[in-house]
């Protein structure tokens, strides 16, 4: 079983191109944090449960100042033994999460190798 904590900061900075509405904006500021929590338990050599939550906040205004998301994954580890050699094909999983706050929510499905901030 393993536990993990993780810290991201992020600063980006951008400008469009090409810009046909008015309304939308020319520049692009985001400042984000994310603080998140993942729990993996293996099983069964090559199957692991993931459950996971990470908080994320804007540090300047935006229509959701902040979220959580909270979600779980099933995963499986291909491996494939060749005349003695043992070969890795990879990871590959299939979830479900949520995220919500500030009068928002969403729900998720995904498939892939996927816990990320």
């Amino acid at each position: 079983i393993t536990a993990t904590y993780g810290n991201y900061i992020s600063f980006f900075e951008g400008d469009v191109l090409t810009n046909n509405d008015p309304k939308f904006p020319s520049g692009v500021s985001q400042q984000i944090m994310k603080n998140g929590f993942r729990l993996d338990i293996p099983f069964a050599k090559s199957w692991i449960v993931e459950a996971y939550a990470i908080y994320t906040q804007f540090f300047q205004s935006a229509v959701i100042g902040n979220y959580v998301t909270i979600g779980a994954e099933l995963g499986h580890h291909f491996t494939w033994d060749v005349e003695g050699q043992h070969l890795d094909l990879g990871y590959l999983s299939l979830g479900l999460y949520t995220e919500f706050g500030n009068q928002y929510s969403s729900g998720h499905a995904q498939i892939g190798s996927a816990w990320r901030f």
